[in-house]
């Protein structure tokens, strides 16, 4: 049988060498790094020397940081935010709310620091600290999915991983490089899928394969992304068309890739699809013997017999017709 063009187009994209970084473990699943790198130093953000200010700039400003700069980070958040709401119009608001993020940060109240390097993203988006601002929301977004918490009423006791979520779909928004925005991408597209939201993250490895196909994950992504649809699918007595879909995806895959891992699970998954297909067919054509009507239940048995020969559904269709053609 040729594959037809598109199909062999859409799996050379999809399937390459880099996929050998995976193994799929038939009790764990994939099994190997679970994200790319988010940028530099994104796991653990360094502490930013406090810098000096201008000899120029408001006196409220500079006191504000010299309390950064001392340590005393609830006198600098609050100066801050002050100063920053008083004169919105001033050239150091934007720097005044990033500076009130690092001493938000530093008092462990995320998810007010989160705020504070989102204004300063909005508020000067080509602003000399906008890669430092992604690089603390790529920590604190993680951090979040980690297990932190939000505070409620001066408690951390809020669950913080759909904020982490929200934070790190934020970055890959903010950063079109893609210095940041491919690992939090993947990053989020891996936790919907873990939490077993598989339309959420079926979404998310589609963004992930359109906008970075030069990623080493590329191929892991794509495969995620059909086993996405797969898992879906709810039973035979529903549409089928997303099992049509992911099998043709996963077809597509068996027959290009070079990587052995890939074509293998590829095939598992397309024998499970064979044998959800074959019982739909049954199914159907015992519901035409039950109507009575003998020629569109042999159709069904026959096509049963002929497209899934190696499934036990096979065979009980093919017995069905034996009877048929006794009676």
């Amino acid at each position: 049988m040729r594959i037809p063009a598109y199909l062999a187009l859409t799996a050379l994209l999809v399937c390459s060498a880099a996929q050998a970084q995976w193994q799929w473990d038939a009790d764990g699943g994939w099994k190997g790094p679970k994200d790319e790198p988010l940028g530099p130093q994104a796991e653990s953000v360094d502490e930013l020397p406090v810098p000096e200010v201008p000899a120029y700039a408001p006196e409220a400003y500079t006191q504000a940081m010299a309390a950064l700069r001392a340590g005393d980070d609830s006198k600098a958040a609050k100066a801050l935010a002050k100063f920053a709401k008083a004169k919105p119009e001033s050239a150091f608001a934007a720097p005044a709310h990033f500076w009130r993020g690092v001493a938000l940060r530093r008092q462990g109240d995320l998810w007010k620091a989160h705020q504070a390097f989102e204004t300063y993203l909005e508020s000067a988006p080509g602003g000399a600290l906008r890669q430092r601002a992604l690089q603390e929301e790529v920590a604190i977004g993680k951090a979040f999915l980690e297990g932190a918490r939000r505070s409620l009423l001066g408690l951390a006791i809020w669950p913080g991983h759909g904020s982490g979520i929200d934070i790190l779909r934020h970055v890959t928004d903010s950063d079109p490089s893609g210095v940041f925005s491919r690992g939090c991408a993947l990053l989020v597209a891996d936790e919907l899928f873990e939490a077993q939201k598989y339309d959420e993250a079926e979404l998310e490895y589609e963004f992930f394969v359109k906008r970075f196909p030069e990623s080493p994950h590329f191929d892991r992504a794509n495969l995620r992304r059909l086993e996405c649809r797969f898992l879906q699918f709810t039973g035979v007595e529903h549409d089928v068309t997303p099992l049509v879909e992911a099998r043709d995806g996963f077809w597509s895959i068996e027959h290009v890739a070079r990587d052995f891992t890939v074509a293998e699970k590829a095939r598992e998954y397309l024998k499970r699809i064979g044998l959800l297909l074959a019982q739909q067919d049954y199914e159907v054509a015992m519901y035409y013997l039950g109507q009575k009507k003998t020629g569109s239940a042999a159709f069904y048995l026959k096509a049963v017999a002929r497209d899934y020969p190696e499934t036990f559904w096979a065979s009980k269709a093919q017995a069905e017709l034996e009877k048929l053609e006794l009676e």
